[in-house]
């Protein structure tokens, strides 16, 4: 039997992945589980957000109004 498809026609397996983590876990643990993970998912673009530039990225936010999140 061969692997399963989550959802759609294809390889569903493309697009975008955001992640935000501590400062140190995205430092020392995700580059090489995100680099293992992008050798087995080319067509998936990952962008890791770390905890300062989360934050950053927030207050930006509260301050022009538009609530606690930069999304």
């Amino acid at each position: 039997m061969g692997s399963p498809i989550l959802a759609g026609e294809g390889d569903p397996r493309d697009g975008m992945l955001w992640i935000s983590s501590a400062d140190w876990f995205g430092t020392y643990v995700l580059p090489p589980v995100l680099a293992r993970f992008s050798l087995s998912h080319s067509k998936v673009v990952v962008e890791l957000v770390s905890g300062a530039r989360l934050f950053a990225a927030c207050a930006a936010s509260v301050e022009s109004g538009r609530g606690g999140y930069a999304w």
